[in-house]
């Protein structure tokens, strides 16, 4: 479990959940771009690297693309999903707290054509779908941000078909030079950046204190053991700054 329960906004009321939608709300109309900006566009190589992983494993299953179902948890804006729609499965459907990120994913789905993407409002610690219901389920850069972490991976280990895997794309803590690098980076320089382009500054400040908070490598994959995977791996992506974890039900 996270080493301490961090907020958003640390003296204002409301749970952490309630904060984070909150703070998601505030951000989504600049959401795209301060994320794209911010990562040099990292980002967007690091979910690719989650498609083909789907791809591979999905293969390797023998069930056809087309009849295959997936899960993005905490969706946002969309990306995640956009980019498994590359994928032709037979559906996706996109998750979030935030009504006004889900506003943005569909506009961009809109304007994408998507058919086969279907966003909703929804809470990643009480998923409304039945027992054994996703082939897939991903989630990228948003377990960081629950409540209750175990009740939150118990949930997506519930809903997965027994075979299924879960992909969980989330940023880690790199060591050596490029930890330091980084530190300074994301402890000096985003803030910096935020506060000139974002509405909500804040929001950019509790990105890495909620990084440094998070479990990740080994203990990740330890929790992930304990909700019920029979097996959970990771791999570090952009030497640790990011990790990318797999795990079968």
């Amino acid at each position: 479990m996270p080493k301490e329960l961090i907020k958003p906004y640390e003296n204002q009321p409301g749970t952490r959940k309630e904060q984070v939608t909150r703070m998601f709300n505030a951000i989504a109309d600049k959401y795209d771009f301060l994320n794209h900006f911010l990562s040099f566009n990292t980002d967007v190589r690091w979910r690719r690297k989650l498609v083909k992983t789907v791809k591979r494993l999905n293969a390797s299953s023998g069930i056809p693309m087309t009849d295959v179902s997936i899960l993005d948890m905490a969706t946002g804006t969309g990306d995640m999903a956009f980019a498994l729609s590359g994928l032709n499965p037979g559906s996706i459907t996109g998750i979030d707290i935030s009504e006004e990120m889900l506003k943005v994913a569909v506009r961009k789905s809109e304007q994408k054509a998507k058919s086969n993407i279907v966003f909703q409002l929804g809470d990643s610690e009480a998923i409304n779908f039945e027992d054994e219901h996703f082939d897939f389920v991903t989630v990228a850069f948003g377990v960081r941000n629950y409540e209750d972490l175990g009740k939150g991976i118990s949930e997506m280990h519930r809903v997965l078909k027994k075979g299924g895997s879960l992909l969980i794309l989330e940023f880690s803590q790199p060591s050596g030079f490029m930890g330091f690098a980084y530190s300074f980076y994301s402890k000096r320089i985003l803030p910096l950046m935020a506060r000139i382009f974002s509405a909500d500054p804040r929001a950019y400040q509790y990105l890495p204190e909620s990084i440094y908070a998070f479990p990740f490598g080994e203990k990740m994959c330890r929790i992930l053991l304990d909700a019920g995977f029979k097996s959970s791996t990771y791999k570090k992506l952009s030497g640790g700054i990011a990790s990318l974890y797999v795990s079968e039900k």
